[in-house]
């Protein structure tokens, strides 16, 4: 009794710093009444296609929107060094009036030059390589982003699926199969065909299998808000449509 006294203020305190950081993250007096959480309905099997997914990834995606930019701006800059070997005309008209004329333009010179750039082709030969490089840079850097991000997001869907798996596994086998323990050494103690021990044994296995499972739910719903954090939307009440995710994503 007094270790079970021991563990419960321990527990007790974590509680207390758990609820204290939390109202802080929420902007609320840490003094408040945080008020009981509802409770969490078991995840659905709903179906939903991991191309939803990996389309909002894509385009919400930050290090996959910069990329995206360095491929556009190396595109530019090599289609401008493209141009550079296009030459560029200058057309120049200009008026002059002579001392004691009497119109008011004496005379108009006009012009046209180019420059011509074969003449120093090295040069733009050399921007063109660089401007070439620097979009196959960018583009490799693209692909690696968008690799690195869809890797992501098969994982997280697998930690969503992981965590349904578990969530079911402990309500559909492994509380109802403690309760009917439960049950049947209730009965046999009252009989007197087993001892009081195998009673309280059973009855604190069951409080372990509850408590776990609520671990199970705590972890499915982080790693859903983990999924909207990936994928830069907010999911609403998909959160229970989300499992069979794992067998698209293969």
């Amino acid at each position: 009794m007094s270790r079970l006294e021991e563990a419960r203020h321990d527990l007790l305190q974590s509680v207390s710093e758990d609820e204290t950081q939390l109202k802080v993250l929420m902007n609320r007096d840490p003094f408040d009444a945080l008020g009981k959480p509802v409770d969490v309905p078991p995840p659905s099997r709903e179906h939903l296609s991991v191309e939803s997914w990996r389309g909002l990834l894509l385009k919400n995606r930050p290090e996959v929107r910069s990329a995206a930019g360095g491929v556009t701006a190396a595109m530019a800059k090599l289609e401008l060094a493209r141009r550079e070997w296009i030459p560029d005309p200058t057309v120049t008209v200009q008026a002059q009036r002579y001392n004691g004329a009497a119109q008011g333009i004496s005379e108009v010179d006009a012009g046209v030059s180019f420059n011509v750039p074969w003449l120093n082709a090295k040069k733009y030969r050399a921007e063109e390589r660089e401007a070439q490089s620097g979009l196959e840079a960018a583009q490799r850097a693209l692909e690696g982003a968008r690799a690195e991000a869809l890797g992501l997001l098969r994982d997280q869907l697998q930690k969503i699926e992981t965590s349904h798996h578990h969530v079911e596994l402990f309500e559909t086998r492994l509380i109802p199969t403690a309760r009917e323990t439960v049950q049947a050494n209730r009965t046999n103690y009252e009989g007197g065909r087993t001892g009081f021990l195998d009673l309280v044994l059973s009855e604190r296995s069951l409080r372990e299998l509850e408590a776990m499972h609520r671990q199970h739910i705590a972890d499915y719903q982080i790693a859903v808000a983990d999924l909207e954090a990936l994928v830069g939307s907010d999911l609403g009440g998909v959160s229970s449509h989300l499992h069979g995710a794992k067998g698209e994503s293969k």
